[in-house]
């Protein structure tokens, strides 16, 4: 075998290696709501919710955009999400962003108003994360 061959073999392996590790990323990812606070005003509420990413793979990922929307009982739609800061997050690593929802007063009385008819309540964020400029969907529940 020559030296080009050797070089293509390698750099062909080393490309397949780095193409499954990010597929092993995709199936694996793990989106997950840990707490949720509340601020504003009573005319300009915002939630603030923590979320921790969990990378299990063993090569580094950049997240470079997450558009998801906001449900609370699965059924009313209580804010958009737009996140447009580049994160890398470390092989076989977590890290927290915080995703700020802005949601209407309206929004706010008929969902707090669901929960209490519905004696129970859930935020569902539903959304895309784009990785490495591949688009993953995601949806994350959290009950209270």
């Amino acid at each position: 075998m020559t030296a080009n061959n050797l070089l293509k073999v390698v750099f062909g392996g080393a490309a397949a290696w780095w193409i499954y590790q990010k597929y092993i990323f995709t199936q694996s990812v793990n989106f997950k709501i840990v707490t949720i606070s509340f601020g504003g005003s009573f005319f300009l509420p915002t939630v603030t919710l923590e979320i921790l990413i969990t990378n299990p793979s063993t090569v580094s990922t950049t997240i470079s955009n997450i558009q998801a929307a906001a449900y609370t009982n699965n059924t009313t739609k209580i804010s958009d999400i737009f996140y447009n800061e580049p994160i890398t997050i470390g092989a076989n690593s977590q890290l927290n962003i915080s995703l700020t929802l802005n949601p209407s007063l309206s929004n706010v009385i008929t969902s707090l108003t669901n929960m209490i008819k519905a004696k129970n309540g859930s935020i569902q964020l539903k959304g895309t994360a784009t990785i490495d400029t591949i688009p993953l969907p995601f949806n994350i529940n959290y009950s209270m």
